[in-house]
């Protein structure tokens, strides 16, 4: 037992140790935790100090630096939308970070904005030019659309067509105006019209396409322009008229001293001697009617014989007779159209034509050559023939008088200057045109405009039909309505008062035609007046080669009288069976 209580005693004296020991760790251990704590508690509290410093010094660099650059930003923005283009930010600061570049991206708005501004400015200047012109200038202006409406116009449009303003509004026709103002429109080709007006006034119209679709319409009042142009024309006339009369003097002068000389020498001369000079007189006569003839035909007042015929037969047929009168260097060319074209001319006279211009063409030429002869359809109702050389062509000086009678431009003055003149008059008695086209040095193109012959032409197949009462005291021109009149009931008078007897004691008549000029009287209108006194039905015509312009008021009034240029053809035949068959 003793042994026990001794172990037992030793094993609590040595547990006693081992806890105090423990104890004393235990101590220690909390002592060193508590410093440990009572550090990091201090590290944390300098943390959240510094912290809360650095919290505080951003929000002052943010409230400072950020929020005021952008609040100087976003007010210089305001300023600038609101039309102040003198704000400006510093340049040089905030380089490379956010800021910066934002006070770079509002320079370069500022800046597009003042160019902007300039543009706008000078689009302003130009609108306003442009609208003051557009609205100040003397024509008529008018923006169409693709189907002719109106999508615009000045102020001048409506004043220039007599119209009021509120007529001419969007959206409307221009066709719709010129009916509404009762004006003609006159169509002289592609894009240019003439308006004609019953007070006389003439508007020229002028419309070009636009690139995005529709058209700009320019009218212009072209009135005292084409008066001008009138006068000018008619001083013109009278000059060509003066020369013509000049040199028709100087030639039948000349014809006239010869069969003068030769009529005296005749009263003493031998039978030998006789004989020479009546052949003098006689060549002296001939030259005065070949003359007479060409001056004729310059007028318009040759006598021709229309036929219907096939221009591509005529034009080859007569390539042999061209050829021969060619130089044998010069080539000839003929190209007849691919169809068949029919035209109703006189036969002679257009083979004489072909053959001057030919002559013409190989004349220009020197040395070796080409001449072509061209039939080209020209639309659905004309033809053209075109005759071109390679010569040496025409300066514009001699081309603006190339259809001028008796100019000639040939050096050695052979040339009598009535060549393209008798062509011209030929062409334009036969419904046509003539146009040269030539530069020096290029060659020259003549084209005649030549109308189709339709089959139904009524020319052709409508002819006075009744009886007929013509009045005529030239016998050429008496026997050439006898022609064209054929079978119908025709009785003549030669004179005024044969005339007047007729109407007075026959029965109406239902076709009138006198000649305007009986003698040394202007006795058509009277004969005209005399016939619708007798009948009003009947249906007159008033025929001359210098037709006035207007005829008496009373007899236009009647709707009966026509007025027909001499020679009489079958067109005019034709108007007249046609305002019969109105009645």
């Amino acid at each position: 037992m003793n042994r026990i209580r001794h172990s037992t005693e030793v094993i609590n004296n040595h547990a006693a140790e081992i806890t105090a020991t423990a104890q004393a760790n235990i101590i220690t251990e909390r002592e060193r935790t508590i410093s440990a704590i009572a550090f990091a508690s201090g590290i944390i509290v300098i943390a959240v100090v510094l912290s809360i410093l650095m919290a505080v010094m951003a929000a002052a660099f943010v409230s400072g630096h950020v929020t005021a650059n952008l609040r100087a930003i976003s007010d210089a923005m305001m300023r600038l939308a609101v039309g102040d283009r003198s704000i400006r930010l510093p340049r040089g600061e905030h380089a490379g970070d956010e800021i910066g570049k934002l006070f770079h991206a509002f320079r370069a708005f500022r800046a597009n904005t003042l160019r902007l501004d300039r543009s706008n400015r000078q689009l302003a200047q130009k609108n306003a030019l442009f609208e003051n012109l557009y609205n100040d200038m003397s024509d008529g202006l008018a923006i169409l659309s693709n189907d002719e409406k109106i999508i615009a116009h000045n102020n001048r449009l409506p004043k220039l067509l007599s119209l009021r303003a509120t007529t001419v509004r969007t959206r409307t026709s221009l066709a719709q105006l010129l009916e509404a103002g009762n004006w003609t429109r006159w169509d002289r080709s592609e894009g240019f019209a003439d308006l004609h007006h019953p007070s006389g006034t003439v508007v020229e119209l002028r419309q070009s396409p636009l690139s995005t679709g529709g058209a700009v319409a320019l009218l212009s009042d072209v009135s005292e322009r084409r008066q001008l142009e009138e006068h000018l024309q008619s001083v013109r006339r009278i000059e060509g008229l003066g020369r013509i009369a000049g040199e028709v003097a100087h030639d039948f002068g000349n014809i006239l001293s010869t069969v003068s000389t030769n009529l005296h020498l005749l009263e003493n001369a031998t039978p030998e001697r006789a004989a020479h000079l009546h052949h003098t007189l006689a060549n002296a006569l001939d030259l005065g009617t070949s003359l007479t003839q060409r001056l004729l035909a310059f007028a318009r007042r040759q006598r021709l014989d229309p036929e219907i015929m096939n221009l591509n037969e005529l034009v080859t047929g007569i390539e042999d007779l061209i050829a021969l009168a060619l130089d044998d260097r010069i080539s000839l060319h003929i190209f007849p159209a691919s169809e068949q074209l029919a035209v109703r001319l006189d036969p002679g006279q257009m083979e004489s034509t072909l053959l001057n211009l030919c002559l013409n063409a190989s004349q220009a030429i020197e040395g070796e050559g080409n001449i072509w002869v061209r039939v080209v359809p020209s639309g659905s109702d004309m033809v053209s023939i075109e005759v071109q050389d390679d010569g040496r062509g025409m300066p514009a000086e001699v081309l603006a008088r190339a259809m001028e009678p008796f100019y000639s431009a040939r050096p050695d003055g052979t040339g009598t200057g009535l060549g393209l003149a008798m062509i011209f008059g030929f062409i334009r008695q036969s419904g046509g045109d003539i146009k040269i086209h030539s530069q020096h040095g290029h060659g020259t193109t003549v084209r005649l405009l030549i109308p189709l012959w339709q089959s139904t032409d009524c020319s052709e197949v409508m002819k006075p039909a009744g009886r007929i009462l013509l009045i005529e005291d030239n016998m050429q021109d008496l026997a050439h309505a006898r022609r064209l009149l054929g079978d119908a009931e025709l009785i003549e008078a030669k004179s005024a008062e044969e005339a007047e007897n007729l109407l007075r004691d026959a029965s109406p008549f239902d076709y009138v035609l006198t000649d305007l000029h009986l003698g040394n009287d202007i006795a058509g209108w009277r004969m005209a007046g005399e016939a619708l006194r007798h009948s009003p039905d009947t249906v007159i015509a008033v025929v001359s080669g210098h037709m006035p312009e207007n005829m008496p008021e009373a007899l236009a009034q009647s709707g009966r009288v026509v007025s027909v240029a001499k020679p009489l053809d079958h067109a005019a035949l034709a108007r007249l069976t046609e305002l019969k068959s109105t009645e």
